[in-house]
Parts: structure tokens; sequence; C-alpha cells
């Protein structure tokens, strides 16, 4: 295992490399071996992020690696519509490991939503991914490297028993028992580690364990010892429940189950049982039944265990029964779907009951419950009746879709635990039912109803207020997110000072309820408004651990929220409090341990006011970002305080000079300051204000512990330093400072242009060798003008340095000053083993005596880039020197000529150890030194280009890839001889996995047909841009033999020009590229591109097991097969063609073949089909054949084929005898697509239709999406006899950019019933409901009349995105979504630019709004006017008053739109500005006009209403559900039938006046 982790971590920093693959059995340590990589990766900052998640099972994994990488999962407008930004970002490099990937399907959706930017950070984000897998199937084909777990073999099994069992020697007194024992662990760890720890503590007596064992030999037996052994029921029952939760299960879920099943007798109150629960579990952790899983908050169980735990929990208690009539002693029950359950359980002792309701569409039976009077606990979605439960104790609703809490709920007066998390479409709570939960002792509302009543008043009776959590005596816990700014005084204030756990967040701007610190009192507050005020609130915050404010109340001085000083506070976080100056005037924080200030822009200090002795003595950790008035971050009085402070991170404050301004004398000072990180900071001149030579640390001071101290801290316990963008820094160090660097671990120095040397002499007495016997990472890049780390003439010693990186470093020629090689004898690096080098001018790397060499003795991995001036890397002479080299990679050095230069004359060049050599963009490079076949032994990965004829060895080479050489003309040099292509015998590559050749313009074959014989291991083969390349194998006169690659997986060919064959061994004109003499039994993928073959396959092909054929811009390529080859490609899953200029069919004609040799299932595996760019293309195959089925066809494209009308062809299609009146169609009763899920057609201008109106009944069932786009002549989509099938999974469709398109549904011809002029829709229309669309995009429809035809209305229940772009469509549905209340991830995003209809949600009738950019705004086009932006996603653009004389708006609507006999009121939708100037509540004059006749007429105003301004019928506006406001503007009632008349509304303002701050997002038509 331990090899296999070494072998996985250089497989992850090769740079070509970028996804490996482990797989394995359960059970064999995958999980933990990934575990290991993520741990060795995070401590040795191979990368600069980790990420591990385990996919199954896991519908928000997305979510989770965007939270743990601290991004957004999603792209802003901006940045979708600008690609080219993100590309010039910074890159962040991100190992991502995903564990227990069971589908590729799976892995392909997650790699499509992955993040892909890190917005705080301004980098792009580039992975590396690590995939644990136990199909070896799965993903084979994506992995660059694969390694296989298999089980621990009988020596490494015992190691780890003796290991985990603590046996020191084998003079064990019972050494037989255990060595018997750990051989029927069969090799798995997890057997090992629980087996072998039940010994340990005495919980197994081995003799009696052994007999057991073998008296049942399985796997299970020997679980089921531990089980047995387990110490309690309580243990026992435990582990049965963690078994059913799942992986990543959550701590507070089994909470609830343990006490509805009275799992620990005694226990009185929820704390009480949770202290039990954790003891428990910390026993099971002990005995490796349980895992920990990523925090304090959730667990885990091995797949094998908890397989194991299921099948007891199966056979003991009720899960997933069947049998409902024999469960009347059944005290527990846990099912998955509401499909298993009866009409009423009849269960008297039932205490614990779950159900995980996967098809909400499936209700609960209302009377399921009335006969479990005994319950106690209840987990599932709220659909029965359980006011009768009134012995419930726990009522978890976690993720229901409720909308109004039953108030039934107020019976359950016996109820302890209620959880209402994530029940986001919660928004009514009654009042009353919260206050009778007189016992309730925890109530959880994370994610929530969070629409609280502000006040006491009547209105409380319908929603609940914050006074009825006041009204619970014994509430201890309270998770909730309350909306209110402004807190209503109530008698005793809001929270109970019960409270002893809670997460209370105050405002909308948070998101995450995670918390880092693991504290249980958390308080975040938006601190918009006077809610902080309130006297409960500032009770809570006397004892608050973690504190989190943001917004613009707060005031100059933090402290002033609590005036004791925040006695208890341990975490505390400000961001975006533009108010704040200071975060204390006075003693505050004694047990502060992290701070975190983030954007606030005018906070001028840390502290101002006296200090004592107390404050931020505790400080362990400081992040300052963003804080633009901060000329220093400490005073030397507040430093001498912090003891115990330990990181310091201060990142993008442009005016910071120093960290600690020491004009005032400190007194003795001795720290614990172990990391510090600096960046972008323009401004700083040094650590503290003393500095004066623009040097990080640049005064020495001795402290106490004997250490040095610069400045204001003490450098002996510094570990990690990083320096970015401190632009005036020209040095870190002095020499004499470096002495006492004996703890630095990590240092980097990044983007700093006035830098110039690391470490600078200070000439403070005689100069001592410098050694840093810590430092293990060392990393400078982009430094403009560094000349070179040190200046000094004395030796410097890395003793422990592992990893060093300079990375452009345009001056730097030497790494010590006056050198004329960039390493010589005063640098010792004994433990290197990672360098790489890149655009730097050195001429020469190493100048090594024979004596010296021990710098590079332990170096394993070389990367040199970019170093234009090397014209080699090594002198012969030091090769034996890098005997541990595994990775050597050159590229883009223009003058490099060979990579050894040779010192003496057939001197023997050797590397014991290398793995992978990658030549790249060398263009003068003609010679390693040399190579020849013979010296290729255990080959595994091998792509090579130009080598020259001395002997160099590479012994254990894995991978040898050379790109853009263009000097090579043989692979092999020099030729085979003539005595060993004869002999047969295997020549010494017989272990080739993968042989790549790219860019080797002179080449013309690659091997000879003796060569092949050897290759038996060969699974991928590449060669690209090889233009002379005329076939892969040269022919050997004597060899007439079938070539035969037996395990050979993958082809790959690109750009090979004049490559006519892949066997030279026929003089054929016109040779196919594989003919009868090649054989590839295993191929599964084969690539094809830009080559100019006539044929790809012979007549008389075999059957191969090919799954993935991808062929493209292949010019001479009229067919893809014959139709007597299909047979062959029945395992075909992918086909893939494009941009093959003449390709007529995809299946060409046999004249010698019957029609009946074709079978109706017509590649019966295929998954996904594309066809683009084949511009002759003009059926997929042609004959006369009943039927073709796609039986598992999932994805169709169709793109740029002109002349294609209808996949299959007859011998009369397209012949003068058919009728004129034949339209043909893609799809038609001849194709059967059952399965088809996705279809994207582009660029068929010729099409008016693409199904035919006799279509196989059967297609199209299971359709999810589809993209229709640059389709001119189409007039509809889908026939409307699709609708009933299509709708019903349709989620995703977009359509752009067809001219003639009337319809969605529809007839293939215009009809004339088909009309804009609709009747009273909501009163007599059908209403049509798509339940899954989620996403719609219509774009560039300048004819669309409608979604379907007029006499329906669509309805879309789960529509997250519309956009509607270039189509004057007038109605497209009655109901969306409420987007006036929808949040959070929810937002339903709509972008219309035109006139938008939806249901008003209190009337439900039909509703029209007039978008900012539909209606006549004066002087609208003037940015100093008007200013145009998106408020909101969900909502067009809107426009802001910036500056007019005169407010005049426009709006006109066609009355074709209005119902008859109906009154319709106009509204203008607006909000103000935070500041609007000039707004004195001055008059608008508002009319209303019907066919140019005015019918209203009004003043209306922008301000609520005051005395004595208002006539008779003047309006004011009223606030709105979704924070804008309204104000009428007319009202008028349409009586007669509708005609081509206009109705038009105006608003005009009479008084000049400068004003500005309206924002006008449109007018809406309502009728009344």
């Amino acid at each position: 295992m331990e090899a296999v982790l070494d072998e996985i971590l250089e497989a992850l920093q090769c740079p070509s490399i970028n996804t490996i693959r482990v797989y394995g059995d359960s059970g064999t340590g995958k999980t933990m071996l990934a575990r290991e990589v993520k741990r060795i990766a995070q401590k040795q900052k191979l990368f600069d992020a980790v990420v591990m998640a385990s996919v199954k099972g896991n519908p928000t994994i997305q979510d989770e690696i965007a939270r743990d990488l601290g991004v957004s999962n999603k792209l802003t407008d901006q940045e979708a519509s600008n690609p080219g930004k993100i590309r010039k970002l910074t890159e962040k490099k991100v190992l991502l490991i995903l564990d227990d990937i069971w589908e590729q399907e799976i892995y392909w959706k997650l790699h499509e939503k992955l993040p892909l930017e890190d917005e705080n950070e301004n980098r792009l984000l580039s992975y590396k991914i690590l995939l644990i897998t136990r199909d070896n199937r799965v993903l084979f084909d994506l992995s660059e490297r694969q390694f296989e777990i298999k089980p621990l073999e009988e020596k490494e099994a015992w190691i780890l028993f003796k290991k985990i069992a603590t046996y020191r020697t084998e003079s064990c007194s019972l050494p037989f028992y255990s060595k018997e024992i750990c051989k029927r662990c069969y090799g798995l760890p997890i057997a090992v580690a629980t087996l072998a720890k039940a010994l340990k503590s005495g919980k197994l007596r081995r003799k009696t364990a052994l007999q057991k064992l073998q008296s049942q030999p399985s796997l299970h037996s020997g679980f089921n010892l531990i089980y047995d052994g387990l110490q309690s029921s309580e243990l026992r029952l435990t582990f049965l429940l963690c078994s059913l939760m799942g992986h990543n299960a959550a701590i507070q879920d089994l909470l609830k189950y343990t006490i509805g099943l009275d799992l620990f007798p005694g226990v009185k109150s929820v704390e009480e049982a949770r202290d039990a629960l954790l003891n428990s579990m910390t026993k099971l952790k002990y005995s490796s039944l349980l895992l920990d899983s990523g925090g304090n908050m959730h667990f885990d169980m091995h797949d094998l265990l908890m397989i194991f735990a299921k099948s007891i929990a199966f056979g003991e208690v009720g899960v997933g029964l069947n049998n409902w009539g024999e469960i009347e002693k059944i005290n527990w029950i846990y099912l998955s779907n509401t499909s298993q359950l009866p009409t009423k359980l009849n269960c008297p002792k039932l205490a614990f009951f779950h159900l995980s309701k996967e098809d909400p569409s499936k209700p609960i039976p209302l009377d399921l419950f009335k006969g479990t009077k005994g319950l106690r606990v209840l987990d599932a979605d709220m659909g029965a009746i359980i006011e009768e439960l009134e012995n419930l104790q726990v009522l978890s609703l976690v993720g229901c879709d409720l909308e109004v809490l039953p108030k039934q709920i107020r019976e359950l007066t016996k109820l302890k635990l209620l959880d209402l998390s994530d029940c986001t479409k919660l928004k009514v709570i009654p009042g009353g039912v919260l206050s009778r939960l007189s016992r309730l002792e925890e109530l959880y509302m994370r994610n929530s109803f969070d629409q609280w009543a502000e006040g006491v008043e009547e209105k409380t009776k319908e929603i609940a207020s914050l006074s009825e959590l006041r009204q619970l005596p014994n509430l201890n816990a309270l998770e909730v997110q309350i909306n209110i700014c402004d807190a209503v005084v109530i008698t005793g204030g809001l929270f109970s000072e019960n409270l002893t756990r809670y997460k209370i967040f105050q405002g909308d701007k948070w998101h995450s309820w995670d918390s880092s610190s693991g504290s249980s009192k958390i308080l975040k507050l938006g601190l918009d408004g006077n809610f902080f005020y309130e006297q409960s609130v500032r009770n809570l915050l006397k004892k608050t651990e973690e504190l989190h404010l943001q917004g613009t109340s707060v005031g100059w001085d933090v402290t002033d929220l609590d005036s004791e000083g925040f006695q208890n506070l341990k975490y505390l976080f400000i961001q975006d409090a533009r108010n704040v100056r200071y975060i204390s005037w006075g003693p505050a924080f004694p047990v502060l341990e992290v701070l975190v200030l983030r954007n606030l822009e005018n906070i001028r200090g840390i502290c101002r006011g006296s200090v004592t002795e107390s404050y931020f003595r505790k400080l362990r950790k400081i992040t300052v970002e963003t804080c633009n008035q901060l000329q220093n971050l400490f005073s030397s009085s507040i430093a001498k305080n912090l003891l115990q402070l330990q990181e310091i991170r201060v990142t993008n404050c442009k005016n910071m000079e120093e960290i600690v301004d020491d004009q005032e004398q400190g007194g003795k000072i001795d720290k614990e300051l172990w990391s510090l990180r600096l960046e972008d900071l323009p401004n700083l001149i040094g650590f503290n204000s003393s500095c004066k030579k623009k040097t990080l640390f640049e005064e020495q001071v001795a402290s106490s512990s004997g250490g040095q101290q610069f400045g204001s801290f003490s450098a002996g316990k510094l570990q990690k330093l990083i320096i970015k963008g401190c632009d005036k820094l020209e040095y870190i160090f002095s020499s004499s400072m470096a002495q006492g660097l004996n703890m630095l671990e990590h240092l980097e120095i990044r983007k700093c242009s006035s830098m110039k040397e690391v470490i600078f002499t200070d000439n403070n007495g005689e100069e001592k060798n410098l050694i840093f016997p810590q430092l293990n990472i060392l990393e400078i890049e982009d430094l403009e003008d560094f000349v070179n780390f040190y200046s000094g003439k004395c030796i410097i010693e890395f003793k422990k340095l592992k990893k060093l990186q300079v990375l452009n470093c345009p001056k730097l020629e030497g790494f010590i000053a006056n050198t004329q090689t960039l390493f010589n004898e005063q640098v010792e690096f004994p433990n290197l083993e990672f360098l790489r080098l890149s655009s730097l001018d050195s001429k020469q790397i190493w100048h090594i005596s024979s004596e010296q060499t021990a710098s590079v003795k332990n170096l394993k991995k070389l990367f040199v880039e970019g170093c234009g001036n090397l014209e080699y890397l090594l002198r012969s002479s030091i090769v034996k020197s890098f005997e541990q080299l595994r990775a050597l990679k050159i590229s883009d050095c223009k003058m490099m000529e060979g990579v050894i230069k040779e010192e003496q004359r057939m001197c023997e060049i050797f590397f014991p150890k290398l793995a992978t050599l990658e030549l790249e963009d060398l263009p003068k490079l003609t010679r390693f030194k040399c190579l020849s076949a013979a010296s290729i032994e255990n080959v595994e990965n091998t792509c090579i280009s130009s080598l020259s004829h001395r002997k160099v060895e590479f012994p254990k080479l894995l991978r040898l890839s050379s790109i853009n050489i263009q000097q090579i003309c043989d692979l092999w040099t020099p030729k085979i001889p003539s005595s060993i292509q004869n002999s047969k015998i295997s020549l010494p590559i017989q272990n080739l996995k993968k042989l790549s050749v790219e860019g080797c313009g002179n080449m013309k074959y690659l091997l000879t047909s003796s060569m092949v014989m050897s290759l038996k291991q060969l699974i991928m083969l590449k060669i690209c841009d090889c233009e002379m390349m005329e076939a892969v194998i040269d022919s050997e006169e004597s060899n007439e033999e079938t070539i035969f690659f037996p395990e050979l997986l993958s082809i790959e060919f690109v750009n090979l020009p004049k490559l006519t064959r892949f066997y030279h061994a026929e003089s054929s004109d016109t040779p196919p590229l594989f003919n009868e003499k090649v054989g590839f039994p295993k191929l599964k993928i084969l690539s094809l591109s830009s080559i100019d073959i006539q044929q790809i396959w012979q007549i008389s092909i075999q059957k191969i097991s090919l799954e993935k054929l991808f062929v493209k811009d292949c010019g001479n390529l009229k067919y893809l097969f014959l139709s007597s080859m299909v047979k062959s490609f029945e395992q075909l899953i992918v086909l893939k063609i494009c941009d093959c200029k003449m390709m007529e069919q995809v299946i060409g004609s046999n004249e010698l073949v019957e029609e009946e040799m074709m079978c109706e299932i017509f590649f019966s595996k295929l998954d996904t089909l594309e066809l683009e760019d084949l511009p002759k293309l003009a059926r997929l195959c042609h004959g006369n054949y009943p039927k073709f089925k796609f039986s598992k066809l999932r994805r169709f494209t169709i793109s740029k084929c002109a002349v294609l009308k209808t996949l299959i062809g007859d011998n009369t299609v397209g012949t003068e005898n058919v009728e004129n009146t034949y339209t043909p169609s893609l799809f038609d009763e001849k194709v059967e697509f059952p399965r088809l899920e996705r279809v994207i057609i582009k660029f068929m201008g010729s099409w008016s239709k693409i199904w035919d109106e006799k279509h196989d009944v059967n297609s199209c069932c299971h359709l999810n999406s589809i993209t229709v786009d640059s389709c001119e002549k189409l007039l509809n989509i889908f026939p409307f006899s699709m609708l009933e099938r299509v709708r019903q999974k349709l989620e995703t469709l977009e359509i752009q950019n067809c001219d003639s398109l009337e319809v969605i549904f529809g007839a293939s011809q215009p009809q004339a019933q088909i009309t804009t002029q609709p009747t009273n829709l909501v009163e007599i229309a059908e209403r049509i409901l798509f339940p899954e669309l989620t996403h719609i995009n219509l774009s560039k429809l300048p004819k669309l009349k409608g979604f379907v035809p007029e006499m329906h209305i669509n309805e879309w229940p789960s529509l997250k995105q519309l956009r509607v772009y270039g189509c004057e469509v007038q109605i497209l549905a009655s109901k969306l979504p409420s987007f006036l209340g929808i949040t959070g991830d929810d937002k339903l995003q709509i972008q219309w630019i035109s006139t938008r209809i939806f249901l008003y949600k209190r009337s439900g009738r039909i509703c029209y709004m007039l978008p900012a950019r539909h209606l006549v705004i004066r002087y609208d086009d003037d940015p100093d006017n008007w200013r145009w932006f998106k408020p909101d996603p969900r909502f067009p653009e809107v426009a802001e008053l910036l500056c007019n004389l005169i407010l005049e708006i426009h709006g006109r609507i066609s009355t074709r739109m209005l119902s008859p006999k109906t009154r319709y009121k106009a509204y203008l939708v607006f909000k103000l500005a935070d500041k609007p100037d000039s707004f004195q509540n001055k008059p608008i004059e508002a009319a209303v006009l019907l066919g140019g006749a005015e019918v209203s007429k009004r003043n209306v105003y922008e301000l609520q209403a005051q005395s004595g301004i208002a006539g008779s019928g003047d309006q004011f506006p009223e606030e709105r559900e979704d924070n804008w406001f309204e104000v009428e503007l007319g009202e008028m009632e349409f009586t007669k039938e509708r005609g081509d008349d206009h109705l038009e509304i105006h608003l005009v303002e009479k008084i000049f006046d400068n004003r500005r701050g309206v924002i006008i997002q449109g007018m809406e038509i309502r009728p009344t």
C-alpha cells in the first residue's frame, strides 16, 4: 500500500497527468488510501487546495465542493458572457478526490458543474482529479494513470494487525491464535483493524474467537464477533441505527432516533441524550466501527460494515417491510418510499418511524398513524394527520415541501424536538402553534421559515412572531433565521435566557450554516435596523462564542454592542461594515481567539484608547482583507499582549505600511507566531515602522527564549512565511537575522516587483554559513528585479529542503551572487526532491564537482521550462548523481541541442529510476544523448521523438513524451538488426502499455512488423501531427503473418495527412486503413481526425468490441462502414462524426448482402449519436427497411447536415415519382427511440419539420432536453400529438434563430385557427402542466405566437430560468412560480425583452408586465440621466433616474391580449434608491387611454401620503411582498370584443424639478 501511495503522489505531481483512477474491491482500503493522499498533499502543499467528496448518493456534491473550496458554484452573467476574462486569471491548482463513483454518467454530470473560478482570490481553478471506484470498467478510458488496490498480502496484513494490537515481538504469548485470526480477515484492512482493536481491548478471547471464525468461514463472522462483543444493548442499537443512515450522516438526525427509541434509559432531557450518544459514538469509533466525516457534525461507516449491520437491522426491526400483518410487536420502522405503506399502521408499540420520500407526488395515507399512539419519533414528509400522536417527542420535517405548517402540531404537547430545517417552501407558521409546545427543548429552522411577524398585534394571529419563542420555558437550543431589521419591544425580550445552544441569523445576507469553530453559541447579525439593540439580543451577545457582523448599522466601535467587552467571545467576523472605525475603544475580548475583518473601508485601527494586559491576550489568529484605510495592524502596546498569536494574514490593504507601529516603547516581548502571510500590500515597507531599508525584518533583537527577534516579533518559532504583491519590499532578511530562522519550514515570495534579494549581507561581524535546518518548501516567482537569493560568500545549507521552485525571474543568473551557473558549490540541498525552473536566463544550471554531488542525489522530479539560453541540461560526468530521478520534463528551451553534454567519448548514460521523460518544444534538439531499442527495458508508457545513436538507458521508464520536436526521422535507432527481426525473438519492449508520438514531422513509420510481436501489453496508441507518416507499421518482406494487438484498448490518430494504411503490407492504390491482416479483439475506442482515407475497414472485418468511435475531418470518406459490417459493431455506445465533407451515408450499401441480413435492432447499445458538419450526408443508411430501433439511444445531435431529410431512406425517396406533397422528416414511423433524453438540432435550414405526424408512438417518452438553433423553415418543434408524451419529463427547452417558428407544439402546416387573438384563457382554456420544466430559452423567434395553440394554457411549477429575447410572443404561460417569493438557490431567473405574462398570486388571474426596456422613457438613452442595470437575475433590466428635470414614461399594450368584460388597473412598479434626492412628494400626472380616448386621469405620488397634500382620487404607493413599491396609475373596463386597439399609459411630471433616485422596474396591468 505504501508503494502505491508513493506512486500516486508522484503521478499527481506530473504535469501531463490530470486524472488518476484507483479501483478495487470493497474493503481493500481505497478510501483510507485516498484520505492519506489528501493528508500528505495538504501537508506538503502540493496543491493550493485539496477537496475530497463522496459521490454515491450525494445530490448536493457540487455545492459541497464549492463550499470546501470557498467559492461560488456559478459564474456571474458578466463572466459567462466574457470567457476570455477567465482565461487571463492566474491558476489555483486543486486536487479533487472523488470517492465511491459507481457510474460514468454521474461523473460527467458532476464534471460539467464544477466551479470554474475562485472569485475571492481572482484565480481560475485548475483541477487534478483522483477517482476512487470499485468497478474497473468505470472511467477506464479517462485516466492517464490507474492503480488497482488488492487485498493485503498475508505478511502485510500481519504487520498491520500487530501494529494495531501493539504486538512488539514475535514472542507474544499467543502468536498462533492471533495469526490465524488475522488470516480470517482476508487481507481487508477494515476487518484487520476492527478485529485487532477488539483483541487489544480484551473484548475477545483469542482462542474462542478463532473457533467461531473457523466454524463460520466468512467475513461477516468476524464482524459478528465484534458486534456480539459490544458491551451494551445501547452500543449495539446505536451501531445499527448508524448503518441505516447512510454515508456522511448527521449526528443531529441520529439524536432524534435515539430519543424516540428511549435508547438511554434514565435520560430526561435532549441535552443529556446528546451527551450519552456522543459517548457511545466515541466507543464505536475507537473500535473502528464508525468513522469521522469531515467535521464534528457528521459521521460515516465503511461499506462492508454498513452491509453487515443492515443485514441485522433487516432481521430484527421493520426495515423495508412488505408483510404489514406481522408488525404488531415492532417498535421501529425505517422505510425508503411510500409504495411500501399500508393505509393504516396497526402498530401500538411503534416508537420510531422514518420515511425517505423519494417521490413527492405520492402522498402519505391520511390514516396511517391512527394505530400508532405510542409513537415518539416521526421523521417523514408531512401529509398525514398527526393530532392523535399525543406521545410524540421528536418531529422531523427536514426538507418537506410544506408551505403552511399544520395547526395540528400545537396539540403535540409532549414534543421535545421540532426540526423544520431545509423546508425552503415554508412561508407560514400560524400564530399560536409554537407557543403551545410548552415542553419543547430544541427547535431547528435552518434554511426554512423566516418571515416572522414584527409585532404582537392582531396580525400575529395569522403568522407566528418571535414573541412565541419567549413563551417556551424549556427551550435551550435554537436555529433560526430572522428577516427583521427593527425589533419590536416585547416584555421580557425576544429570546429566552435559557438558550445554551443557538445559531441565530438576522438578515438575508447569511447563506452558510456551517461553522468551522464548532461553537454551539453563534450569532450572525446583518445590522440593518435596530435589531441588535433589543435587550435579549444584547444578553445573547454577552454569552456568544462566535459572532458575525455585517451591514451599515454597526457603529464606530464594535464594543458598543456589549458594554462588558465580550467576555465570552472566541470568534469575531466583521465584514462590509463601512461605519466601523475601531474594533474597540477600551478593554475587551479577553478570550478572543480568532479575529477576521473584511472589507471595512473606513477602519482606522484595531483599538483606540487605553490597553490592559487582558486585551487580546488569547488571540491566536487574525485575518484582515480589503481594509484600505489601515496603515498598521497593531501598536506596540497591543502587540506585547499577543502572547498566543500564531497566525497573521493581511491581504489587499492598499495603504498598509507596517504590521506593527513600534514607535511606542514596548516591554519584554516573546511571541508564538508561526505563520505570516502578507499579500497585495503595495505600500508595505517593513514588518515594523522602524524598518529603514525596505526590508521586511530589519532590526534584530534578542528574545527571552534565546531566539532571534525581528522588531516586535520573535522569529524563533516562525514556520511559514508568504509574501506576495508587496511592491516596495527589496529584501526579506539580513544575513544575521537569517541565522535565527531555525523553525522556518515554508517560504514563498511572489510578485514583488522591487525584490532584489531574499537575504542581504549586513556586515555585522564575521560572515557565517547560513543554515536553514527545517525549511521544506521554497518558492520564488514573478520577481522582475530579483538578482540572487543571497549576495554573500558563505555556504547556504538547506538541510531538509524538498521542494524548490524558481519561476519567471528574468534577471536571475545565479542563486548566489557572482556565479557562472545557477547553482554552485556554495548551495547545498542534500534532501531536495522536487526542482522546477521556469523563464530564467541562466546558461547553465549545475557545475558540480564529484565531491559535491550530494545536492542532487535525492532529486526525484526536475522540470525546466522556458529557459531560452540553456544549450544542455546536464554534463555527462554528473549524471550518475541523479540516481533517484524519476520525472524529467524539459519544454520551450529554444537553444537546447541536447539534454546531456558529453564530456567523455562513448560514455554510458544511465538513469536507473527514471519513470517519466517529457520533451516539448525544443526546436534545436537533435539528440538526448543517445537511445537504442535494446536499452529500453520494462517500458510501460512511451512517447519518444528524436534520440540519437549513443547509449542511454532508462530501465524503469513508464512515460516518455516528445511533442513538437521536428528533427526526428525514426523512432527506434539504430534500426533493429535483421538477425533479430527474423528470429521472432521478443524485443525488450514487451511491457509497453502506452505509446504516443506527437509532432514528429519527418517520421514515415512508427514500428516494424517484427517489433509488434513484442507489444503484447500495449493498451493505448496515439499518433498526432506527423505530416510525413504513411503507415504505422512498416512491413518486412519475410513477414506475412497477421498483426495482432491482443490488449489494445484505444487508438487515436490526429492530423496525419499522408497516412493511407495502418499496416504497409499491400500495394493497393486505395487500401482501407485497417485490413484483414490487423486484429484488435479488445479495441474500445477509435478516434480518427484529419486523415485523408477513403475507407476505414476491410469488407471482411472480424467482430470487434468497439464502444466509442470518433471520426472528424476525414474529407474523402463517403461512408463509415458497409451494411454487412453492422453486426461487428453491436457493442458501439458512442458514435460521433464531424466535418467529413464527402460523406453521403453513415452505412454504405452492399449489393452482395440481402436486406434481411440487417437486424431490426440497429446498434442495440448505442447511447450517443452526433452528426455534425456533413454537407453531403443524405441519410443514415439506404434501403427499404421496415423499422430501425435505437433501443438505448439517449443523446442525439445533428448540425450542419444541409441535404439530410430523413434518417432512413428507401429507393423511392428523392425520385421524381414522389408526390410533390411529400415532406420528409427526421423522425418518422421507421425509426424508434424509446430511451431518447436529449436532442440537439442546429443549422438545418431546409427542414420544415422534425417529427412526422406518423412518428413512432414509443419514441421520446423520456425526452428531457431539446435544443434547436438556426432552423429557419421550421413551423413547430413537435406535432401536437406528441404533447402529452413530451410534457411529462421535459426539463430544458432552448429554441433560437428559427424565423418561421409559430408554436412549439402544433401542426406542421400554418393553421388559421392559431391566432394572436386569445379568448378568456383563464375561464375556458385547458391547462397543460409541464411538471419538470426548469429552463426555457426562446431567442430570436419573430413569428412565435405561443408555446402551444391558443386554446391551451401552460403551467411550469418547477421553472428556474426563463429567457425570452427577440420574440413578439404575447401568451406563453398562465402560471409561473411566484418569483416574488423565491429566495436562495431556487431563484427564478427571468430575462424577457417583451411583455411578461404571469398569474397574480392573490387572484389567480392573468396579468401583464411591461418591463422598463419595453417602455418609452424620456432621455433613457442618456447615461447622464438614466442608469440601466439588473438588480437581481430574476428580473429584466431596470432604470435608475440619475438626473432629470422632468419624469416622463409611456407604456403600450395591445388590447388583443385583454379579456372582454373585465376591469383592469395599471400600476407603476418602482423603488427609491438608498438616498433619493429632491423628492418633495410633488404630484405626477397619470393618464390611461383606450384606442386613443382618455378613460382615466389622476395625480400620483412617489412617497407615502402626508396630511394636507392629497386631493380626491390621488394615489400613493404601497410596498409589495418583493420589497418594491407600486402606485396605481389608472383603471379601465374593457367591455367590447377584441380589436387591434392599444391600451396606453402615460406618466408625465408637470412641475419641473431636478430629481433623482427613483428606480423603475416597469408597468403592470392586472384585472381587478
